[in-house]
């Protein structure tokens, strides 16, 4: 009885790895595509942070289920380039805003 409860806890801890993985994977992923497609608005200097609802940009924003994951995944690169207040005003132009309370560069 107690090596099927370990058995079943080690299936558990797997599954939950898995998924952690392949939703860090994702998020990496959303925020390679949100830099490709929101550059021109999330740029640091120049960026446009009003991109149009049927832009790329927006329609990719749209797709992603954890906006707020793709702040954690910007490398030190990544922000030397980019605005985070930007980005966290693009996903509310888009409609889809980081979550209440998310800290992405302060803004709510």
């Amino acid at each position: 009885m107690a090596g099927a409860k370990a058995v079943g806890m080690l299936c558990l801890l797997a599954t939950v790895a898995i998924s952690c993985c392949c939703l860090a994977s994702a998020c990496e992923e959303d925020k390679n595509e949100v830099m490709h497609h929101c550059w021109k608005n999330i740029e640091k200097h120049l960026g446009d942070q009003f991109p149009k609802t049927d832009s790329q940009c927006c329609q990719h924003i749209m797709r992603i289920a954890e906006v707020n994951c793709i702040c954690a995944r910007f490398t030190h690169a990544d922000l030397a380039k980019i605005s985070l207040s930007k980005v966290a005003n693009v996903c509310k132009v888009c409609g889809n805003p980081m979550p209440a309370n998310t800290n992405c560069a302060g803004q709510p």
